[in-house]
């Protein structure tokens, strides 16, 4: 949808997280309601953790395309900075699609996979490649 940010954003500002990964599950994502109501039945707790950090769907949505899960080109291919994109090996896949096209667009960048992780980033997972980008000791 073309105003999904705006929905989200909406959801957030109301404290109504778990509406915001209903909403993004089902108007982003395209899953069928029945589909997330056994998500929220049979995966209690990872759909918890979900709720916990909806309001990073924010960021997400700011980052990509609404509709297309791109990202913004212009503003990728002018980042002069080294750059590394990583993603989790777990995610969904049209996320890990966008991170390997965001990671074409930057000059440079580096694309890297965090296995153990899906889109809720482990953070030792994290620490672990970005000292491993940043070449600091472990």
């Amino acid at each position: 949808p073309v105003d999904a940010l705006q929905q989200l954003q909406g959801f957030i500002r109301a404290g109504d997280n778990k509406g915001a990964v209903t909403y993004f599950m089902r108007s982003i994502f395209l899953m069928p309601g029945i589909l997330v109501w056994i998500f929220n039945l049979v995966m209690r707790r990872q759909m918890q953790k979900a709720w916990a950090i909806a309001p990073s769907l924010l960021h997400d949505m700011g980052l990509l395309d609404q509709t297309h899960f791109t990202p913004p080109g212009a503003i990728a291919r002018s980042v002069c900075l080294p750059t590394a994109v990583l993603y989790g090996g777990k995610t969904q896949p049209r996320l890990a699609k966008a991170a390997r096209a965001l990671a074409a667009l930057i000059p440079g960048a580096r694309l890297g996979v965090l296995p153990k992780s899906s889109h809720s980033v482990k953070p030792q997972e994290l620490l672990t490649a970005l000292q491993a980008e940043l070449a600091l000791p472990i």
